[in-house]
């Protein structure tokens, strides 16, 4: 190799160092939270802070409505099939014929007559109080679940706070160590 292939190999790998150097320099001094003295650094990361959290609340908003809508839809298929089954009993009911006594009938077969129809009236009364409690149970409970939500929530922060339990009983320890 030539002297003169030397020296221009060092200037090449100098003036590399150089463009190198510099343009880092450059891109610092170019890209905000890059350079040495850049006081936005505190700002932005606090923008993102905030970014973040406002993230975190619109999607446990997100998670938490689509569990409203699951329950609102499940309860109005529930509306839906007891319209349904009212709409059949309505149906039945049109269809039903006046009660017809025939010309024929003793005193007797009429009473008798008479206690098999109050006996379906009161059947139909007996079940149609049972949908009444059981829409009215379903209502309290529904009413009932943010409370109860937050009270599960509670008792869970407050098992997650709890000291860890002491056992004294050997064969015990180890089943104690793994639910910790």
């Amino acid at each position: 190799m030539s002297a003169w292939s030397s020296v221009s190999v060092r200037v090449c790998a100098w003036a590399t160092i150089a463009w190198l150097t510099l343009g880092q320099l450059g891109a610092s001094a170019q890209v905000p939270g890059l350079g040495p003295n850049d006081s936005s650094d505190a700002d932005a990361l606090a923008e993102r802070a905030q970014l973040e959290e406002r993230k975190q609340e619109l999607e446990g908003r997100i998670a938490e409505w689509t569990a409203m809508s699951a329950e609102y839809l499940r309860t109005g298929q529930e509306a839906n099939a007891r319209i349904e089954r009212l709409e059949q009993e309505i149906a039945l009911l049109e269809r039903r014929k006046d009660l017809q006594v025939p010309a024929g009938l003793s005193m007797g077969e009429i009473d008798a007559e008479l206690l098999a129809a109050e006996r379906d009236l009161a059947a139909a009364r007996t079940e149609a109080t049972e949908l009444d409690a059981q829409v009215g149970a379903r209502t309290e409970r529904r009413r009932r679940l943010p409370e109860l939500l937050a009270l599960a929530r509670q008792r869970l922060e407050d098992l997650d706070e709890a000291p860890p339990t002491e056992v004294e009983d050997p064969a015990l320890q180890p089943i104690v160590a793994d639910t910790l």
